[in-house]
């Protein structure tokens, strides 16, 4: 289930970086200025756990395959 509710975190990262790419292109700026800006968000809104770590990994390393 931790799985589950991962995956559900890393869409809604795409749909946060998509839509401030979205917005700072409207703005004229470039979308990479977007895509940090999204990540200034989201790392202020969510943290890992300490003893999480090792199950992040793994998943990382199971999706990047």
């Amino acid at each position: 289930m931790e799985e589950v509710a991962f995956l559900m975190i890393m869409a809604m990262m795409f749909v946060l970086a998509g839509i401030a790419s979205i917005i700072f292109g409207k703005l004229k700026m470039p979308a990479i200025i977007g895509y940090l800006a999204a990540g200034m968000v989201i790392a202020n809104f969510w943290g890992i756990p300490e003893g999480d770590t090792r199950f992040l990994i793994q998943i990382l390393s199971n999706i990047g395959l």
